[in-house]
C-alpha cells in the first residue's frame, strides 16, 4: 500500500482503531500572516523563566544547559509567583493570530474518535470550529473535549461523539495545567479515573504520535516514565519523527515503549515533510475505508 506508511497502522486507522496523539511539534507547524509560531519547550521554559534570579537563575540556567528540562520547569512551578506564570502562559497560547495547519486536516480526514494531546493551546479546537462552519469532510458530531479534571470522559467515550482529551489542561483553564513532574504526580493520584482512562486506550489501541520529539521534551518524557505505558503487546504504536536518531534511540524506544519510529526527511528544518506525510496517510485511510 505504501513505502513509508505500515500497512497494519493504516489497517487499524481505516477500522478506526487507533488515537492520534499530537505534541508540541503539532502546535509548531502553524503559523500566523507574520510569521510567528508557538515556542518549542526550551524557548517556552526560558519566557516563563523571566525575572528569576540569584540562586534560582543559576539553577534554571544549569538545567537547561543539561538539557533537564522537567528540572527547569519545576524551578519556574516553585520560584514565579503564580499568577505571573499564569498570564505568561496565556499571552503565549492564546494568539489567535496562529492559525491551524494543514496537519490538522489531515488528522480530521483520518477520523478517529479520539485524539490526545498534551499541548496546553486550543489549535485543534479552533481547526474544529473552522471545520464546522466550512465542512471539509461532510457532517460530524461536535467535538468533546475533556482534560483531566472532568469526570464525563467515560461518557463520552461511549457516545459517538469525536473526543480531544488534554492530558496536560487546557489554555482556558491556566491554573490547571500541568508543567512540572509534581503537578503531573498530584493530578494521576487526584485525578485517577481520567488516568486509567488514558492508559486503558494506550493498552488496547494503536497510537500514532505526531509532533513528539521524543528527545527531552517534558510532556513526552512523563507520559513515556507512566508505568502502565509499556510494551505489553506485539502490535507497536507508531511515531512520525523527523529523521537524524542514532540507531540505539530507536531501539530503546521499541523495547522500552514499544514504538516505532517512522523517519522522515527533514534537511531544511520547516517539516514540511511531516505535513505531506500525514496528508498521505490519510488518503490511504480513506481509500482503505471505501
Amino acid at each position: 500500500m505504501s513505502d513509508f506508511w505500515p500497512d497494519d497502522l493504516v489497517q487499524a486507522l481505516s477500522q478506526r482503531r487507533g488515537v492520534i496523539f499530537l505534541g508540541a511539534g503539532a502546535s509548531a507547524s502553524c503559523v500566523s500572516n507574520s510569521g510567528s509560531r508557538q515556542p518549542n519547550w526550551t524557548a517556552l521554559l526560558k519566557k516563563l523563566a523571566r525575572g528569576l534570579a540569584g540562586k534560582d537563575r543559576i539553577a534554571f540556567d544549569e538545567a537547561m544547559s543539561r538539557s533537564r528540562l522537567l528540572d527547569a520547569a519545576q524551578i519556574v512551578v516553585d520560584n514565579v509567583a503564580p499568577p505571573t506564570l499564569h498570564s505568561r502562559l496565556i499571552e503565549i497560547f492564546l494568539d489567535n493570530t496562529i492559525r491551524p495547519s494543514s496537519l490538522y486536516e489531515s488528522v480530521n480526514l483520518i477520523d478517529q474518535s479520539v485524539v490526545m494531546t498534551t499541548n496546553y493551546d486550543r489549535m485543534y479546537e479552533r481547526f474544529w470550529e473552522i471545520d464546522l462552519n466550512e465542512p471539509l469532510s461532510g457532517s460530524k458530531s461536535p467535538l468533546m473535549v475533556s482534560y483531566y479534571k472532568e469526570s464525563d470522559v467515560v461518557d463520552n467515550l461511549r457516545s459517538d461523539r469525536r473526543m480531544l482529551l488534554k492530558l496536560h489542561g487546557t489554555i482556558e483553564k491556566p491554573r490547571d495545567i500541568v508543567l512540572s513532574r509534581s503537578q503531573y504526580s498530584l493530578a494521576k493520584y487526584e485525578h485517577a479515573n481520567f488516568f486509567r482512562v488514558v492508559s486503558a486506550l494506550m493498552l488496547t489501541r494503536t497510537m500514532l504520535f505526531v509532533g513528539c520529539g521524543f528527545n527531552g521534551d517534558p510532556d513526552i518524557d512523563l507520559l513515556l516514565e507512566d508505568s502502565a505505558f509499556t510494551a505489553q503487546s506485539t502490535a507497536p504504536h507508531y511515531a512520525l519523527v523527523a529523521k537524524g536518531r542514532h540507531s540505539s534511540e530507536i531501539r530503546s524506544l521499541k523495547n522500552a515503549f514499544n514504538i516505532t519510529l517512522l523517519e522522515y526527511d527533514n534537511d531544511n528544518g520547516d517539516h514540511a515533510e511531516m505535513l505531506a506525510q500525514m496528508a498521505s496517510l490519510a488518503q490511504l485511510v480513506e481509500a482503505n475505508r471505501v
